[in-house]
């Protein structure tokens, strides 16, 4: 990381910062495009930040930013952000504090350097906010958000620094929840091992049930949708262990994230559509003792081409979040809800094509409305 330092003695001039070191020149070419850069042409002092920035797409690509509201049906949107009076409350909170500085004002790199390393939230706010760029001034709010949440463990202050991530609003508060589900353990384990991962949902239920009960709804929900999937993934096997000892909230997720692992192990063209019912039922019939994983494979999470789930608003179906791609429609029955499941699984998995065209023909609405949505896209 780069720090453009300014020598402030007695004897030296005060610098000018209206020229340009080379290097920063280099380093404003990269925030104004950085989609389009080539990070091995640029100065190897900004290579690891350029590929850094490359793997953060909300930097360059604009998400639909919705209120939560009150709906029967589920959320509207996987990118939401919360009620303007909640926003207000949670920005009024941080007290910026004037933070010493030797950063050149066009330099974000340095102030968000800065920034990590503050000894609070209030003097790491002061850091991003005397960023002059808003784009990266955004970013700067949303990096320490996400770091403070990783090392200091704080919901509450975390998602202070959010609120003033403005464009990067919903983005910011998805990946707090991201965060906060790495703390679930692998799907095989007992009820105690859940304690960190339910204590963490308790603290985001207390943070919202007083700013915005329908925005904290939605968080504590994707906050299951991708806990569980991680659960799944550690496993490294798919067994019905998180349905004995979690509550019913979780269910849809288990159901979801149990389906897609073990089509992903064995393959779509396994089973038809009601054998593949029939499979799923049998492997959570079973609950495995916690020694019994197998060795954990990276975390690979493939969209589906047509993600409906942020596109459309629902007015015939009720959802529910889809693993962290999404939503899907909610099944009015355990079989309905598996089969909509394996739908979605296989719009996301190699040779699926042949289960969808399957679930074009099934008598259920919900499970020939979701086969139709990923088939004709």
């Amino acid at each position: 990381m780069i720090f453009l330092l300014f020598n402030l003695g007695c004897d030296s001039p005060e610098p000018n910062k209206d020229k340009l070191d080379p290097l920063l020149e280099e380093l404003i070419l990269l925030q104004k495009n950085p989609q389009t850069q080539d990070c091995n042409k640029l100065n190897p002092s900004l290579r690891q930040k350029c590929n850094q920035i490359k793997s953060r797409p909300h930097l360059w690509i604009k998400q639909p930013h919705l209120i939560a509201k009150k709906s029967t049906s589920g959320p509207i949107s996987t990118h939401l952000i919360p009620k303007a009076t909640a926003l207000k409350q949670l920005q009024t909170s941080i007290k910026t504090i004037k933070a010493h500085n030797e950063c050149h004002p066009q330099d974000w790199m340095c102030f968000t350097e800065q920034a990590l390393n503050a000894d609070n939230a209030n003097e790491a706010s002061a850091l991003c906010g005397s960023i002059e760029s808003s784009k990266w001034n955004d970013e700067c709010y949303f990096e320490i958000a996400e770091h403070r949440l990783e090392t200091q463990g704080d919901y509450l202050a975390s998602a202070q620094l959010c609120s003033h991530s403005e464009s990067f609003l919903s983005d910011c508060f998805r990946h707090l929840i991201f965060t906060l589900a790495k703390s679930a353990p692998h799907a095989l384990s007992n009820e105690q091992d859940w304690q960190l991962f339910i204590n963490n949902m308790n603290e985001l239920n207390s943070t919202w049930s007083i700013l915005d009960q329908d925005f904290g709804s939605a968080q504590i929900e994707l906050m299951w949708a991708k806990g569980i999937d991680l659960a799944y993934e550690k496993a490294g096997i798919v067994a019905g262990n998180p349905l004995f000892i979690l509550p019913k909230e979780s269910r849809p997720h288990i159901l979801a994230s149990a389906t897609y692992q073990l089509m992903r192990m064995e393959g779509c063209q396994s089973f038809t559509l009601t054998g593949w019912v029939e499979r799923i039922k049998r492997a959570l019939t079973y609950q495995l003792e916690p020694s019994q994983t197998r060795p954990a494979k990276a975390y690979i999470n493939l969209k589906a081409k047509d993600n409906w789930a942020n596109q459309n608003t629902e007015q015939l179906f009720s959802a529910v979040y889809y693993r962290t791609d999404g939503r899907r429609i909610k099944g009015g029955s355990e079989d309905e809800e598996l089969l909509i499941c394996i739908l979605e699984a296989s719009a996301r998995l190699p040779q699926g094509e042949i289960l969808l065209k399957e679930g074009l023909k099934h008598q259920s609405k919900k499970v020939q409305q979701t086969a139709k949505r990923h088939i004709m896209r």
